[in-house]
């Protein structure tokens, strides 16, 4: 039996060679499948560039022409899941159907949810998360800003629609950021059970929701 034909560990998907493909993006998002089931079965630590080029049936030169390193391809895994985050959090600040206060709940529970879900049913990636967010400062600096806009989008409107009073409502965003900041470490979110973070995030929430002059 030939290695192309022993049974391996892999998607389906993830055996066809990606460098039959001319679009640069297509490549990419096979390479990136393909780390990603890697980093969850065995964590980013145990995976290696050879390993993911084998499960994606391309050589490791070749993977070298789209990646220049592991800690790139984690980078541009977890800057996809924030993007994908980032769309949910904002259709829940652009839905007026919902009261202000409302949607500030929501969104910092839905960003709760998110992780949660993460941590929870791929416990593998915790040291994916802690390489992205050590190396690469950036990515969490960009989304952490992307969700404060939303934030004081939110706040903006509750302010114009006499929901609340404050004078500026990008520094209140702010405030509740550095607030709720806790809540989303993922050392917190392993270690304490997820019904009493979430009662947790109601409670921060509250406080915070009356401190911008709820009517």
């Amino acid at each position: 039996m030939t290695a192309e034909n022993e049974p391996v560990d892999r998607p389906d998907a993830d055996k066809v060679d990606p460098s039959r493909s001319t679009d640069p993006g297509e490549i990419r998002g096979r390479i990136l499948r393909a780390a990603e089931e890697r980093f969850v079965r065995y964590g980013f630590g145990k995976t290696t560039m050879a390993e993911i080029a084998a499960d994606c049936g391309m050589s490791a030169g070749n993977l070298y022409r789209f990646f220049d390193n592991k800690g790139d391809i984690a980078a541009a895994s977890a800057s996809q899941w924030m993007t994908s985050l980032e769309a949910t959090l904002s259709e829940i600040a652009r839905d007026a159907t919902i009261p202000p206060a409302e949607r500030l709940k929501q969104i910092i529970h839905a960003k709760l949810d998110a992780l949660g879900c993460l941590v929870e049913a791929e416990p593998h990636l915790e040291d994916l998360i802690e390489h992205v967010c050590k190396s690469r400062e950036d990515l969490v600096t960009n989304h952490r800003t992307a969700v404060r806009g939303l934030l004081a989008r939110v706040i903006a409107d509750g302010v114009s629609s006499g929901d609340f009073d404050v004078n500026d409502a990008e520094s209140a965003a702010d405030a509740m950021q550095v607030a709720t900041v806790g809540l989303f470490h993922h050392n917190i979110i392993c270690a304490i059970p997820f019904d009493k973070l979430r009662a947790d995030a109601d409670k921060i929430m509250g406080l915070l929701i009356r401190g911008l002059g709820q009517r």
